[in-house]
């Protein structure tokens, strides 16, 4: 092997080994995910939004905030538990858009 390539190798050979030691875990993503999503259920349940727009403006904070996310919701519940909103909203190549997934053919109501 010529004298030039060798260090070039190990270089390489290095960078390979550094990036795979320091790759995250599955169990440091789900931490880091579990953590996030505690966070922001928290922030709603103490100042919880008065309609549904307010909610989806705190989703999407909660996107920004959170890159790795693609998407994230919230169940508004009646004095029953009833669902009776839920803005998703999730990243788009334009930026973001909304569904509420409290409509009959999604049966939101039945999904764990």
């Amino acid at each position: 092997m010529s004298a030039k390539i060798a260090p070039l190798l190990l270089l390489a050979l290095l960078t390979t080994l550094a990036c795979n030691a320091s790759a995250p875990t599955q169990e440091d993503l789900r931490s880091e995910v579990v953590s996030a999503l505690d966070a922001s259920a928290s922030e709603l349940a103490a100042d919880q939004p008065a309609d549904t727009a307010t909610y989806t403006e705190r989703l999407r904070a909660h996107l920004d905030a959170n890159p790795a996310f693609y998407g994230s919701a919230a169940a508004l519940l009646d004095d029953d538990e009833r669902v009776t909103a839920s803005p998703y909203v999730y990243r788009t190549a334009d930026g973001y858009a909304t569904l509420d997934l409290a409509v009959p053919s999604y049966s939101i109501e039945s999904q764990e």
